[in-house]
This record gives C-alpha cells, structure tokens and sequence, in this order.
C-alpha cells in the first residue's frame, strides 16, 4: 500500500480515530487538539487546511517518554527519526494518508502552561449523520491568544493562516 503525505484536511471519523489512538497511549482526558484543527472544530464553517495536527498532552514527564514511545508504536503510530530523546512529533497512517501529529508537553505554549490549558478546555462533540464524535479542544479565548503569539511569531503565508483563524474564533463571537 502507498502512503499519501498530501491531504491535509480529515474527516471527523478519521480525526477520531487518530484521537482515540492518542487517548490509547496518553489516557482519555489527557489529550487536546490545540492549533488549525482546533479552530476547524470550533468554527464550522472554517476548515482551513492544514498539514499537520498539534496536540496538547497533560500530565507527561521526560521520565515517561520512554514506555510512551513503546506504547505509540504499539498503538501503530510511526516515531520519525530524528527526534532527540523527547517525543515532538507522532505519525499515524490514517485510510491510505500518513498524519503527522506534534505532541506539545514539557513546556508551556507561547508562554500558557499546559496544565491551564486543560483546565479552560471545552469538549465538543461533532454529529455526522447517526455518529457522533467528541473531542477535547482548547478554549477558544485561549486559541485565540495562542494564534495570536503564532501570529506575532511568523512571516508570509503561515503568518496568513494565523490571522484566518483568529478572524474566524472572533467572527464566531460576534454576536
């Protein structure tokens, strides 16, 4: 079988299945979708593409990443080489799509600890026809601060999807 490394947006049952995957080895509750995809959850109607999935992990330490990394590759997640003794980023063939996830967990997010970040989450739950799927996602006031340091950080075309995510959590509030 050929793995696809181009598709960037997922459905909600493979979003789902990569979350369920993730909660195998991080623990249910100690996982949430932070960046583009979060924004994609929130707002319905912006599903921006993006080429990767950034995932918040609670409670992880730099003693346990080794029996985490056993059972990611027991879960069938891909550990791409490279990766210096901690644990940045994980990939999951998804369908025939190779997603390419990024752990954020020993520090804090522009300047956010995690642990706030878990404590202002918010779960959402998607409904496609008799499905449905639920997530935990950062905060949207959070997201919107963590966009906007992003944004602050950035040049050209990925400073662009910064400020398309931010403009669409606001527009959300609008009313």
């Amino acid at each position: 079988m050929e793995v696809n490394k181009v598709k960037s947006n997922f459905s909600l049952s493979e979003l789902h299945y990569a979350y369920s995957k993730l909660e195998e080895v991080f623990g249910k509750g100690n996982i949430m979708f932070i960046g583009g995809r979060a924004t994609n959850l929130i707002c319905e109607k912006n599903q921006r593409p993006t080429h990767d999935i950034d995932i918040a992990v609670n409670g992880l330490n730099e003693e346990q990443i080794e029996s985490v990394r056993r059972k990611a590759i027991d879960a069938g997640f891909i550990i791409p080489k490279g990766q210096k003794g901690g644990l940045e980023r994980l990939e999951l063939v998804v369908g025939n799509t190779l997603m390419a996830i990024d752990l954020y967990y020993d520090r804090p997010i522009s300047g956010i600890p995690i642990d706030y970040l878990f404590e202002k989450s918010i779960s959402i739950t998607k409904i496609k026809g008799n499905k449905n799927y639920e997530f935990r996602v950062a905060h949207p006031a959070t997201l919107v601060v963590l966009k906007l340091f992003a944004y602050l950080e950035t040049h050209g075309e990925i400073k662009e999807k910064h400020e398309t995510d931010i403009k669409s959590i606001l527009n959300l509030y609008q009313d």
